[in-house]
């Protein structure tokens, strides 16, 4: 016994004789007691920490300054804000709602069935719009804002519940333990205003096109809702897209050409004038019977309730 416990006395004084020089004690910090000698010196990164700078370095960019190098330049506007994100997107719901659309890199509204697109001019030129800004810097209402051919172009959008819009089965697991959400949900509705204000001393007419691509929210958890009609056209007399019983998008005026989901509006602007168009495109596919309720749906009263909530 006393043999083994020799043993054992010389193995431990072995693990923990230190090698080398001893370290000395840390220095107090001012009124403190002695602590651990931190492993490196804090670094403040301008462009965030270890786990984000992916997304944090000027522009997006992560690959070599090479690769980087042969990047096309980021041209920054000097009369709307900056951001140092290459491809930045946003995305917009509603409280409690498992619903996320997105608002794409290039200005685009994006569902789980489908994307809205905007466009100017006779060859329906993109917004491309890269910058987007919140109402009062932290309200869920989004702001897109571009001058194109002498006309100011803002775009504003939020999402909001609606009532009486047939609600969507879904189904939905997640965690960890792994846990499932199975429950009607109430199908959010986006709302979407386009301000067209004509910035010169002339009267001008403005194109402005909106139209409905396929590209949908990539991943999107839970289920996808009804499936997207086979085939659907432009309703001009109740000014919607609709197919099979299921209702797509809405607008608030009739367009002046519509071509399957295109639509084109050619938008006379006296100098100084601005006018205004409105679209409502729910997150899930919609049934026909929720026309009238989100036709009826004011844009400006679920505006100030969603910046009053």
């Amino acid at each position: 016994m006393a043999v083994a416990l020799a043993l054992v006395a010389a193995v431990a004084a072995q693990v923990v004789a230190p090698t080398g020089p001893a370290l000395a004690a840390p220095a107090p910090v001012d009124g403190s007691a002695p602590g651990p000698t931190p492993l490196a010196p804090a670094v403040h990164n301008p462009y965030g920490n270890p786990y984000n700078d992916f997304l944090r370095t000027p522009y997006g960019v992560t690959t070599s300054p090479q690769q980087q190098a042969a990047l096309p330049p980021v041209e920054d506007d000097p009369n709307e804000p900056f951001d140092w994100y290459r491809n930045p997107v946003s995305v917009l719901g509603v409280y409690g709602g498992p619903e996320e659309s997105v608002v794409t890199a290039k200005g685009d509204l994006q569902t789980a069935f489908g994307t809205l697109t905007f466009a100017t001019g006779a060859d329906r030129t993109p917004i491309d719009q890269r910058v987007k800004t919140w109402q009062d810097g932290y309200l869920p209402i989004l702001r897109e804002r571009f001058d194109r051919d002498g006309v100011r172009n803002e775009i504003q959008m939020y999402a909001a519940t609606v009532p009486d819009v047939t609600q969507v089965a879904y189904r939905e697991t997640y965690g960890n333990p792994q846990r499932r959400l199975d429950a009607p949900v109430d199908n959010m509705v986006n709302f979407v205003r386009v301000n067209l204000t004509n910035t010169g001393d002339a009267t001008t007419t403005y194109r402005f096109s909106v139209g409905l691509g396929n590209d949908k929210v990539a991943g999107a958890a839970g289920t996808t809702g009804p499936a997207r009609p086979a085939s659907a056209a432009w309703d001009g007399a109740r000014n919607a897209y609709l197919g099979d019983g299921k209702l797509l998008f809405t607008a608030d005026q009739s367009p002046d050409r519509a071509s399957g989901g295109n639509l084109d509006y050619d938008v006379r602007l006296a100098a100084g004038q601005t006018r205004s168009l409105v679209f409502k495109l729910p997150y899930f596919v919609a049934q026909e019977s929720d026309l009238a309720a989100i036709s009826g749906a004011s844009y400006q009263e679920y505006l100030t309730g969603t910046a009053d909530f």
